[in-house]
């Protein structure tokens, strides 16, 4: 029996109209888990105004500088690298949402107060958002008795829980939402076959994208799904196909004149939405429409196939002849020493795979509970008839992309473990159905005890305990507020700080940083480097010429160490010994844990 018409099971309240069904429900009940897992993480927001990634630091600096007056299509930190500054790879998307939040908290709040509620109030509604994303997805994919083993699912899965917590304001959470959505937008306009839930769904991809490429790689999947439907199905799904061109067009068109400014139109950037994107999509917005325009003479599915394929190959040629960086790794542009010494060392742009081979542990945290998720998708996919069938591969083809990607960076599992989340429902639904039906104590632990196994909160609790690394600690004391705060004892300064401070120097402190942790920083990145590995009468030179009046570095943070075992006889070396050269000054601010030098 297809899983879409399982009653609700027993083990989940039978009736109708259960609260265990109600989407509203179950979204309250998956913030009130959260909020108790997660309120320290909100009282230390509110409390210090601490940042969890440095993401979140250069975010909320981006909505300053755009609430001071900078200008909506300026995307320069020109702190960052001054004076031309650097231009980020974001947009304004979300700068908009967490602006208006600022402005109306601070009608009641000092400024500083109405950031830190902003902070936490923002991925609070994202997090609901996601729930109830969820809850719906789940029913429609399961059946009611699946809703809640997936809001808890959600909620006991780390990837998506460290995205949403207390101070994340970056776009991780937004996107993670966003993937979801889109897969929900597909199955739905996939089962319609109408023009506007294929628009819709066209739609959201369009918003994702007007954020910045992170879902690109799921936005190809739902491409995919729509022209294999209609390999398959022909004239009968015409109307969704030619809704889902359309829109993906003129929605992407109004996304770009919203975010994109005119001295941009013509620039084809790899790593953020531009127009290379743009002229991608009209090409294959085009072939989507000559094939629902012709829908009617290609009466078998060779004949649709050659089709789709031949129209994917035109857009492939035009952005090989025109764009064909884009095709390649969108963060190929990294210097090269960057990015051995930099980026490589970045754990969450490391490949999965050698992350796991450096950490086996990490394979169990991460990746498991995924990978039985994407297992359990298969079953369904394997189990399930007909038109459920269809929306059970749509799942499995999110999840497998997701998982490829990760074998890229491993930041990826995010947004696949988000969808994994339904292939541990549905086992858990059928599971509980089976249970319902037998008088046993043991049949009735059943759901719970299989339920346990998707969630990667459940592995990292009974995996091997891994001890806080230094470079965890270290970070903790080196970032934290104050600290930094207490460079403010110094005058406006360009400081020659770690890429990894950069950003918090930037939202804590009225000075400027050579360095901070985005590939596109090649040029103050590169300098501060350089400083570190040269030698301390070679690095003097490079220094001056940066225009540096600082080198700041905190001895607890792991970078200088990078540099140091990189170059024995380099300026970092010498620094973390202790032996400052005689043109660096000593220039200590009492309680700070950084070492301070004013360039002579």
């Amino acid at each position: 029996m297809s899983v879409a018409f399982v009653r609700p099971s027993q083990a989940y309240a039978a009736r109708a109209g259960s609260p265990l069904h109600s989407v509203a429900f179950l979204t309250a009940v998956g913030l009130i888990f959260t909020l108790a897992i997660s309120w320290r993480d909100a009282a230390e927001v509110w409390r210090t105004g601490a940042f969890a990634n440095t993401d979140d630091a250069m975010r909320l600096v981006e909505v300053r500088d755009w609430l001071a007056g900078q200008a909506w299509f300026d995307l320069h930190q020109y702190r960052l690298d001054p004076p031309d500054g650097e231009p980020m790879h974001w947009t304004r998307v979300l700068d908009l949402p967490l602006g208006l939040l600022i402005r109306i908290f601070s009608v009641f709040l000092p400024v500083e107060s109405a950031e830190r509620l902003t902070r936490i109030v923002f991925p609070l509604a994202l997090h609901g958002a996601l729930f109830a994303a969820i809850a719906c997805l789940a029913r429609r994919l399961a059946g009611p008795a699946a809703m809640l083993p997936a809001v808890m699912i959600a909620a006991l899965t780390g990837g998506v829980l460290v995205q949403f917590q207390p101070g994340r304001i970056h776009h991780h959470s937004a996107q993670i939402l966003l993937a979801v959505l889109i897969l929900w937008a597909t199955i739905g306009a996939i089962d319609a076959r109408k023009f506007w839930p294929a628009a819709g769904a066209a739609a959201l991809a369009a918003l994702s994208l007007s954020i910045n490429i992170e879902n690109l790689t799921y936005i190809l999947v739902e491409i995919a799904a729509f022209a294999l439907v209609f390999v398959a199905q022909g004239e009968r799904f015409r109307a969704a196909l030619l809704g889902f061109g359309l829109s993906l067009a003129a929605s992407s068109l109004i996304v770009f004149i919203a975010t994109v400014g005119p001295s941009r139109y013509f620039v084809g950037a790899c790593d953020a939405f531009s127009t290379a994107h743009l002229v991608a999509i009209f090409f294959g917005a085009a072939a989507f429409s000559i094939l629902a325009a012709l829908s009617h003479r290609l009466t078998s599915a060779p004949l649709r196939l050659a089709g789709c394929a031949l129209g994917g190959a035109v857009v492939l040629g035009v952005m090989a002849l025109a764009y064909p960086a884009c095709l390649h790794d969108p963060q190929a542009g990294v210097d090269p020493l960057l990015r051995k010494l930099w980026l490589e060392h970045v754990e969450e742009a490391r490949p999965l795979f050698s992350l796991v081979v450096a950490h086996p542990v990490k394979f169990v945290t991460l990746a498991l509970a995924t990978l039985l998720g994407f297992a359990g998708a298969l079953a369904a996919a394997w189990r399930e008839e007909g038109a459920t069938r269809v929306n059970w591969l749509v799942v499995c083809a999110f999840i497998a992309i997701g998982l490829a990607t990760s074998l890229w960076q491993v930041r990826a599992l995010s947004s696949a473990s988000a969808v994994a989340i339904f292939g541990g429902a549905w086992v858990v639904a059928r599971t509980a159905d089976w249970a319902a039906r037998r008088s046993g104590a043991l049949a009735k632990l059943a759901p719970f005890a299989l339920g346990l196994p998707f969630c990667s909160v459940f592995w990292a609790a009974v995996a091997p305990a891994q001890a806080q690394s230094n470079a965890v600690e270290g970070r903790t004391i080196c970032r934290a507020p104050a600290a930094i705060e207490a460079l403010g004892a110094l005058p406006t300064s360009l400081l020659m700080a770690p890429i990894d401070m950069g950003s918090d120097i930037l939202a804590n402190s009225h000075h400027s940083v050579l360095a901070a942790p985005y590939h596109r920083d090649n040029h103050g990145n590169r300098e501060m480097v350089d400083a570190m590995m040269a030698e301390p009468e070679a690095a003097r030179q490079i220094v001056r010429n940066s225009g540096a009046a600082y080198v700041v570095f905190c001895p607890a943070m792991p970078e200088l160490e990078i540099y140091a075992a990189a170059s024995p006889d380099g300026l970092a070396a010498a620094l973390l010994s202790g032996k400052s050269p005689d043109w660096l000054v000593p220039e200590p601010i009492a309680g700070s844990p950084y070492r301070i030098y004013k360039v002579r």
